[in-house]
């Protein structure tokens, strides 16, 4: 009995272990805006990682990928310039998909 119980699971492991790989194989990429003032540039796909600096409401930006954290929240990796002009340096960073609206278009990319 308990072999059963241990083909199952390895089955379920072996299922969501392709799952895993067969999403990684596609990259979102597109455009979208913020949909709030003040949305941070994070450093990391986290709300507690650092941030570069701030997005003004209704800012146009291209994303390159997406990523899903743990409490099931997609972020969208983007590179861009500070709007404020504080400096010329691109930054690339994630926003939180609350507080963006993105247009998607699905790539498959080679791993």
């Amino acid at each position: 009995m308990h072999g059963i119980n241990h083909r199952k699971a390895v089955m379920v492991l072996l299922t969501l272990a392709l799952i895993s790989l067969c999403a990684m194989a596609l990259a979102a990429s597109g455009t979208g805006v913020t949909t709030a003032s003040g949305v941070r540039l994070r450093k990391e796909a986290s709300t507690s990682a650092d941030y570069w600096f701030r997005l003004p409401i209704n800012y146009s930006c291209t994303y390159s990928d997406t990523v899903l954290d743990a409490n099931g929240v997609t972020w969208y990796k983007v590179s861009v310039a500070d709007p404020n002009g504080s400096d010329d340096q691109v930054r690339t960073g994630y926003l939180h998909g609350d507080f963006f609206s993105a247009s998607t278009s699905t790539t498959v990319t080679s791993s």
